[in-house]
């Protein structure tokens, strides 16, 4: 791998570790305005959800889901590809609410503030 190379590598990992800082802080600070632990311990977190006219469910239970939009799942896979731990740790107590035809989306991007 030459200079520009490796140094493309660094600045691209250090944008994903700021995007997912940013995104992992917004998540702290729904949990703790809702008393959210974790799937089964969902404190005040809305039981459902309307979302551009469609209804999403909060998944109640530990879970594999992953959000659907596009910044989340490049998320995931960036951790996952860099063998970080949070896709087997963080990722299945996050708060996804889900809709049958629709998919699955994280609080943050179905809204809840």
């Amino acid at each position: 791998m030459d200079i520009i190379s490796k140094n493309q590598e660094d600045e691209k990992n250090k944008q994903w570790q700021e995007s997912f800082g940013t995104y992992h802080n917004q998540c702290i600070e729904i949990f703790k305005k809702h008393g959210y632990k974790d799937p089964e311990n969902s404190g005040t977190m809305p039981l459902e959800k309307t979302f551009h006219g469609d209804t999403y469910n909060l998944v109640r239970e530990s879970h594999q889901a992953v959000c659907d939009t596009k910044q989340c799942q490049e998320l995931f896979e960036y951790q996952d590809y860099k063998e970080t731990g949070l896709s087997a740790m963080f990722y299945p107590i996050l708060p996804i609410y889900t809709n049958p035809t629709k998919g699955e989306l994280c609080a943050l991007c179905i809204g809840i503030e």
